[in-house]
């Protein structure tokens, strides 16, 4: 007898997780989207959260904004795979209306309501895009904090923003090999990491490979990213904690 089909992944999500759209005090932005693994909502168990955040600038044309569905998957995925609430805000209009001090404020309001609703207590941050370079910014100041930093595709991250980085970092590049290697340099002289983190560049991808593959190719190298920021947040983020959400 042949084996038995693999489990519909949309199935999977429909089963195991909550999915809702969420108002918080203080936000800047739209409704947000929350999907959480549902097994611990119900019981009120959640220790540990993912902010998920995208603007349209620095993925595809300069003000493209990336799909909601697309990062409504996204956002699903890793819910389910990391078993914790992941939190989506609608940061429409790309990074001209999302300085540092709006996107501080979101986060911070963000951080707040799934300490409050959820219980979570432990932090991890997702940034596509433009909103890459500015998470890494504001952690370097030290005005955002994090358990665990993911920058996917940014445009350019400062070299200044990753030595003063203290939150370890996860950063992945499509197009030219060059901004790797000199991410890669500039982390290895900043001694409060210690070490964690990774620079993956998947050579011969566009920028928007992530969200938007163009081939088979990008497709395989946008679902390693994914995976690979899987086990990123589920290394670094704890859970059971006994601190607040950072702030």
């Amino acid at each position: 007898l042949a084996p038995p089909p693999p489990p519909d992944p949309a199935l999977t999500a429909d089963v195991w997780l909550q999915r809702e759209t969420v108002r918080y005090g203080g936000a800047a932005s739209d409704a947000a989207y929350l999907t959480s693994y549902a097994p611990f909502t119900v019981d009120g168990n959640h220790t540990r959260a993912v902010l998920l955040l995208a603007a349209g600038r620095g993925l595809a044309a300069p003000a493209a904004e990336p799909d909601e569905q697309t990062l409504r998957s996204l956002a699903d995925r890793i819910a389910l795979s990391c078993e914790c609430v992941v939190l989506l805000p609608r940061l429409s209009g790309g990074t001209a209306r999302w300085q540092h001090g709006r996107l501080l404020s979101e986060a911070d309001a963000a951080a707040r309501y799934l300490n409050a609703a959820h219980g979570a207590q432990a932090l991890g941050v997702v940034a596509l895009g433009e909103a890459g370079c500015v998470a890494a910014e504001l952690h370097a100041q030290g005005a955002l904090e994090s358990h665990a930093l993911v920058t996917l595709v940014p445009p350019r991250v400062p070299h200044e923003a990753l030595r003063a980085l203290d939150a370890p970092l996860l950063c992945v590049l499509g197009e030219a090999a060059g901004q790797a290697s000199e991410m890669a340099e500039a982390l290895a002289l900043n001694p409060r990491l210690r070490g964690e983190y990774f620079v993956r560049h998947f050579a011969g991808c566009r920028q928007d490979f992530l969200l938007a593959p163009g081939s088979e190719r990008e497709a395989e190298a946008a679902d390693q990213a994914v995976s690979l920021a899987l086990a990123f947040l589920d290394r670094h983020v704890p859970e059971g904690v006994a601190a607040g959400v950072p702030r």
